[in-house]
């Protein structure tokens, strides 16, 4: 169901899907830090896991997008918080097309931030963990709002 809703608002116009994306920042942050003090060690390594293919797919949009959105669904998993893993899923799938416009340096970016966020999640560091994926969708804000 939230997925039709997120699919509905991204036909409607511009202002309803950065708003849109705005809700997402929230989601997105609150899946991280609960990610980062509740993961198993086993979605750990599969997170860790999606991070590195990511790496190898830089040059590859479409295949980078699809684990991207593995990793994000991931790590609403490893939240331990079923609405929040629902969320981020229906979310995922609605944003795809964003990320596939990308250039080649935007997608390093997109990579290095979600490097860091591995990083956190492993130490537990809750709160880097929320700050970094404020920041990697921050950054899918403002080029959702580049021209």
């Amino acid at each position: 169901m939230l997925l039709t809703y997120f699919l509905r608002v991204m036909q409607i116009n511009y202002a309803s899907i950065l708003e849109l994306i705005e809700v997402w920042r929230g989601i997105e942050g609150e899946s991280a830090r609960l990610a980062a003090t509740r993961h198993t060690d086993a979605q750990l390594l599969e997170m860790n896991q999606s991070i590195n293919a990511m790496r190898d797919c830089l040059s590859d949009a479409q295949a980078y997008s699809t684990l991207y959105v593995q990793l994000h669904i991931l790590i609403g998993q490893a939240s331990g918080n079923a609405v929040i893993a629902y969320s981020v899923e229906s979310d995922c799938e609605a944003s795809l097309r964003g990320l596939e416009r990308r250039q080649a340096d935007q997608l390093n970016r997109v990579q290095v931030l979600h490097e860091v966020l591995g990083g956190a999640i492993a130490q537990g560091d809750a709160a880097l963990a929320h700050q970094t994926m404020t920041l990697h969708m921050n950054e899918a804000i403002a080029s959702f709002m580049a021209p």
